[in-house]
């Protein structure tokens, strides 16, 4: 599938940061910055933190105030009378966040809340010219995941996507994603009640079915914080292996449980980094 650099993307409309295409001085183009997180907000629940920049909307590169953006976030209203047995289809949006010197993508589906400022002129230059080194790619090329670490910069990625293997054999699922303890309850329960009865056994294995099949990501984000793992970032990605590249951009001495990359180069942390 074919991708599209900003680079390319756009060339255009990003060389007017200084001069226009008559070569007249323009004013610069502005980025906004998340000043306030709010009390309750969708910039909380996507794990995003202050100083935040919103560089990007769906792959064009965002340049208006928090009231267009709060507009471009929010959800089409129906049209016509609208039907309660209809579910009304909910968009997503692709937003691209820089943090850091590091550009990572979140998927959201509203307006961020929270306070929003417009970035420090001086920034705005550097972090669109940073740009050109990241390709965002089609809003269906992505998935989302959830990074838990815990305070030894241990992390383990959650997959939001479901799966049909814990609705089918459970304790399969439980065996791929390394959930130990968690296998030896559920089998426990299976030996018992096998032993009580066959038709019991049928009937705990096919609750058991249900419970993971509809519970699978709350009890996955359960078991990482049972292994004390705290929820650490929100990302979208194509795949786990790009994730969690992403996350080692973010954080150079984290390690994965299912690593799919080399190990960090371990050296002495201060304890506020290691918390950070």
């Amino acid at each position: 599938m074919s991708s599209t650099s900003p680079a390319s993307r756009y060339d255009a409309q990003n060389q007017d940061l200084g001069l226009g295409a008559d070569g007249v001085e323009e004013t610069p183009k502005s980025l906004l910055r998340l000043a306030d997180l709010g009390g309750r907000s969708r910039a909380i629940g996507l794990m995003l933190k202050v100083n935040d920049v919103i560089v990007a909307v769906d792959g064009d590169v965002f340049h208006g105030n928090g009231d267009d953006l709060k507009k471009r976030l929010s959800q089409p209203e129906p049209d016509g009378e609208f039907i309660d047995e209809d579910e009304p289809e909910i968009i997503e949006f692709l937003l691209t966040i820089y943090r850091k010197g590091v550009f990572f993508e979140v998927v959201c589906t509203g307006p961020l809340g929270g306070k929003l400022e417009f970035e420090f002129p001086d920034r705005v230059e550097t972090i669109i010219e940073s740009l050109a080194n990241h390709t965002i790619f089609p809003r269906q090329d992505y998935q989302t995941f959830e990074a838990y670490k815990d305070i030894e910069r241990k992390c383990v990625l959650v997959d939001q996507r479901e799966s049909v293997v814990p609705g089918i054999l459970p304790f399969v699922w439980l065996i791929e994603n390394r959930m130990w303890e968690a296998l030896l309850a559920i089998v426990a329960v299976y030996m018992l009640t096998f032993g009580i009865h066959p038709f019991v056994f049928v009937i705990c294995y096919a609750l058991t079915c249900l419970y993971f099949k509809r519970g699978q990501l709350v009890f996955s984000r359960s078991y990482a914080q049972f292994q004390e793992k705290q929820p650490w970032m929100f990302l979208a990605a194509r795949s786990s292996l790009e994730a969690q590249l992403k996350c080692r951009e973010m954080d150079e001495q984290c390690d994965f449980d299912f690593s799919q990359i080399a190990p960090p180069r371990r050296r002495r942390v201060a304890a506020a980094q290691v918390a950070e």
